[in-house]
């Protein structure tokens, strides 16, 4: 058995996604514990109320979701009075018990799992605690109930790496399913678990599950009226399919609330920006890193996924860190300038390549044939790895925090301004 925990600010959020599956055919909803009535004759309000009278309790906790999933060995036939006792079994161990909660039960994968969705509010208004809890309690208590109820058990590994993985951890794929319901499905489990600062970070986010957050080009209509959409991408990245207006998708994720998430985003991410530059460093540290796919493929053993941009000649022009473990969305210049794509291209050693006179299309060629021209003697002492990994690990660590992004935008503007109105008087 495997157990994934996320913890959420939106009960709503979390219920929607198993409800739509529920409606969808892919799941049923098999118990409800601490609720004043049985399960089938449960509406959704009366399933929402109940989670949120509860956590009324402790208003000053504002995560105070939790939706867990308990994942079986495909080979594992489980009935569902056998699930009930034994989720039941699992939040006792977890220190839930008496905590209201409502299982569902999943169709949507080739292995048998259920979804559970509680709160870690008590009735006298006291906050259990999450922080570890996946290491600390869960761990165990997997362990126990795979022993008591003759599981199969999972390996460390398959543990570990389920623990960093996002709620929805599967890519769309167009076609395969309603495009309305498969893009809220990703955005029901990434949207108000993970803490990004901008529709790009955002972006690099939803990319990784083939979605895209778009308002438009400057000039259109939907990007003046403040609109937003949601559409999926192909393997390429590129848009298809029908794009959905935000307004008609589950919670309204549209511009107004993710710009709200925006200025919480940026405060609760604050205290996670040093494990993930401590995570980067070590990476060049331990690992032979000699172009910046080795940094990506070396964080993402980590739980780190590494977006990059290149332009049509593949040079870098863009970094963005999605650290799955503090669910955090950070772009390079946002951690500092040390972490930037200029400054990992220059750290990992990457070159760039003269642009092909063929043209794009005789680009790739052009690239081997340079690479191999290229003798290693002729590159300066200065661009060995050793060097500026030491020099950029040094400044990390005795300079001063990155400030920039403590002041609002208005500010930063409002001084730029200033410092272009000073060149352009210091010219005349």
């Amino acid at each position: 058995m495997v157990a994934v925990i996320h913890a959420s600010r939106s009960f709503r959020t979390v219920l929607n996604y198993n409800e739509n599956k529920v409606r969808e055919g892919m799941a049923d909803c098999i118990s409800a514990g601490s609720y004043p009535k049985n399960v089938v004759d449960l509406a959704f309000n009366e399933k929402l109320n109940r989670l949120r009278d509860q956590a009324a309790l402790r208003p000053s906790v504002k995560v105070n979701c939790v939706h867990i999933s308990l994942n079986f060995h495909p080979s594992e036939s489980l009935s569902g009075a056998q699930l009930e006792v034994l989720a039941e079994d699992y939040l006792d161990r977890l220190g839930f018990c008496g905590q209201p909660y409502l299982l569902y039960r999943h169709y949507d994968a080739a292995h048998p799992h259920v979804h559970l969705v509680t709160t870690n509010i008590r009735n006298d208004g006291s906050a259990i605690k999450l922080h570890n809890i996946g290491k600390s309690r869960s761990e165990e208590a997997r362990k126990a109930i795979e022993e008591k109820y003759h599981l199969v058990r999972a390996t460390d590994s398959e543990a570990t790496e389920n623990t960093v993985k996002s709620a929805y951890s599967q890519r769309i794929e167009y076609g395969k399913s309603e495009t309305r319901r498969a893009i809220a499905g990703v955005l029901a489990g990434v949207l108000t678990t993970y803490c990004y600062g901008s529709v790009a970070e955002l972006n690099a986010l939803l990319g990784l599950y083939n979605v895209e957050a778009s308002r438009g080009k400057e000039e259109s209509r939907i990007y003046k009226n403040r609109g937003l959409i949601y559409r999926i991408l192909d393997s390429q990245s590129r848009a298809i399919g029908v794009p959905i207006k935000a307004s008609l998708l589950p919670g309204k994720p549209t511009l107004n609330f993710l710009e709200e998430r925006f200025v919480m985003n940026r405060i609760v991410r604050r205290q996670h920006r040093s494990r993930l530059r401590n995570a980067i460093d070590m990476a060049f540290l331990k690992g032979q890193v000699s172009t910046v796919n080795d940094i990506v493929g070396l964080l993402k053993t980590q739980g780190i996924d590494t977006v990059i941009r290149r332009n049509n000649n593949g040079e870098l022009y863009g970094i963005t860190y999605v650290d799955h473990t503090t669910k955090c969305v950070f772009n390079g210049s946002e951690l500092g300038k040390n972490y930037s794509s200029n400054a990992i291209k220059k750290r990992s050693g990457e070159r760039d390549l003269p642009v092909s006179p063929l043209g794009q299309s005789g680009q790739k060629e052009w690239v081997k044939r340079q690479e191999k021209d290229i003798d290693p003697r002729l590159v300066p002492v200065e661009q060995s790895i050793e060097t500026n990994i030491t020099g950029d690990f040094m400044e990390t660590l005795i300079g001063p925090e990155y400030a920039n992004e403590l002041l609002p935008w208005e500010l930063r503007n409002r001084l730029k301004r200033k410092r272009k109105k000073k060149r352009s008087q210091d010219e005349r």
